[in-house]
């Protein structure tokens, strides 16, 4: 009887259906290598994108970074720093409101895969 070979199907990350101009890769190979993984995810960034927008304004980006944090949770996470130049009083605030008034009712769907935090600059 001959043996079949079995061999695990290797997931190429590849770019994932557009997600707009707002957000941009830091590790473009890793991120996507993530999103690949956590497919679930995508979704998430897309209606993450108006309201992100409403809050923060239409021309505001959203570095995305796959990162370590022993901290948070016990593997790697996606996180999406929204870039502001807001004092950090407001854009605490308002990242306070994204989070109440949106983000809270979607973070259980995400399985602690995905957290949004500030870059300022």
């Amino acid at each position: 009887m001959a043996q079949r070979e079995h061999q695990a199907a290797v997931i190429e990350p590849q770019a994932p259906p557009d997600l707009g101009t707002r957000y941009v890769f830091r590790d473009r190979d890793r991120v996507l290598a993530y999103l690949a993984a956590h497919p679930q995810l995508v979704d998430i960034l897309r209606e993450a994108d108006p309201e992100i927008a409403k809050r923060f304004g239409e021309r505001t980006t959203v570095s995305l970074d796959v990162e370590d944090d022993p901290e948070i949770a016990d593997e790697p996470m996606l996180f999406g720093f929204i870039r502001t130049s807001d004092s950090s009083k407001d854009a605490l605030d308002l990242l306070q409101r994204l989070d109440s008034e949106w983000w809270i009712s979607r973070y259980m769907d995400v399985n602690d895969h995905l957290l949004f935090s500030l870059e300022f600059g």
